[in-house]
């Protein structure tokens, strides 16, 4: 998912960039589980696995692990947690500000989206009609229904500043609304994870009035990763693990947690968005080298078919991130801030003080 860029963004918390990065690694695992697994596994409670199948234990505990969806929901968390304290600090020129905003966002969205559904379209032999639609975010394409959550929830985020801005208790009257409509449109992937967003400008909005403690951080993380395990796939387990994800970001710069401040996950935070992105062209790459070298990985054993399969997908993957982020990523959100910052200026009303009042002498020599 991409890393919020806006104007006046702050120093960026090398925390929530691992937190990020962890959960672009976790993605690209659990999908190759998936990949590897004949059941749903990712979708069964504890009570639901097979017992006597080492197999299906094992798996199972690798989407705990690697847990893609509890990472989906911590992006969309995080994204309102940093896309609200970046716009807290906004003039009230609500519409230019709107457009400047959303400028950016375009910007560190798009460019690298068209991209990477091309190189998939090209790879897949996708039809040109479609391939288009993906591009825009018309349909989804793999793990681009994410992204059309992202535009949604940036605009939420928007709301959510201007209600707080009113009235810090319309920001509680918001998350109660996305509640409601979280639970009763939860088989509209649209809406369904609208409260995160909402959570997470919660917690920009108290950031002076908490103090981060190591245990609310790991608690959190604990019942981001086990609430599927716990209630199985549904508006409950996902409210729970939303739940947990608000808890760890809200306590990520806690004395614990010194996991995130290594040098690999750190450099996957930078690169989430694209190794979120490109994951699936890795995946798709580590499979063709497969077949063409006459390995079949469902004939082996299940646990080795999925490391193997792990271990080229990432290796397909993280140099396409690095050179995306440097090429694609970075020149976007370059070209985003300029254009925002042209909006911004044009709209700029020249102070009074500053504008030349001819003087009369000057009237009666020009007349």
């Amino acid at each position: 998912m991409p890393e919020p860029d806006v104007q006046g963004e702050p120093q960026r918390n090398r925390r929530l960039d691992a937190l990020r990065g962890a959960g672009a690694l976790s993605v690209a695992a659990s999908h190759c589980a998936t990949a590897m697994s004949p059941l749903p596994l990712h979708r069964l409670a504890f009570w639901q696995v097979d017992p006597t199948s080492a197999t299906d234990i094992l798996l199972r505990a690798a989407h705990v692990i690697f847990n893609g969806h509890a990472a989906v929901l911590l992006f969309f968390v995080l994204s309102g947690h940093v896309l609200f304290g970046s716009l807290a600090t906004i003039s009230r020129r609500y519409p230019i500000e709107l457009a400047a905003y959303g400028t950016r966002r375009l910007f560190r969205i798009m460019p690298l989206l068209i991209v990477s559904t091309l190189a998939i379209a090209i790879l897949d032999h996708l039809p040109w009609r479609a391939t288009i639609g993906y591009m825009l975010l018309l349909q989804p394409l793999d793990v681009t229904w994410t992204l059309q959550v992202e535009m949604i929830g940036s605009l939420l985020v928007f709301v959510a500043l201007l209600a707080w801005r009113w009235r810090p208790v319309a920001l509680a009257a918001l998350l109660a609304l996305t509640l409601v409509i979280s639970i009763g449109c939860y088989q509209n992937y649209l809406l369904r994870a609208l409260p995160a967003f909402v959570l997470g400008c919660a917690i920009g909005s108290m950031k002076s009035h908490r103090r981060p403690t190591s245990g609310l951080f790991w608690a959190g993380l604990v019942i981001l990763l086990l609430a599927d395990l716990a209630f199985s796939k549904g508006a409950a387990s996902q409210l729970v693990a939303i739940i947990g994800a608000t808890f760890a970001i809200a306590n990520a710069s806690a004395p614990g947690g010194h996991f995130l401040e290594g040098r690999f996950i750190q450099w996957a935070g930078r690169l989430s968005y694209s190794i979120y992105l490109l994951h699936p062209l890795g995946r798709a790459l580590a499979s063709r080298i497969f077949d063409a070298l006459g390995i079949d990985l469902h004939s082996l054993p299940t646990v080795a078919g999925f490391l193997l399969l792990v271990f080229l997908s990432f290796a397909m993957t993280l140099p396409l991130a690095q050179l995306a982020y440097r090429y694609i990523e970075r020149p976007g959100i370059a070209a985003g801030r300029r254009i925002a910052h042209r909006l911004l200026q044009r709209s700029t009303p020249i102070p009074a003080a500053s504008i030349a009042i001819p003087s009369a002498s000057a009237d009666r020599r020009s007349g």
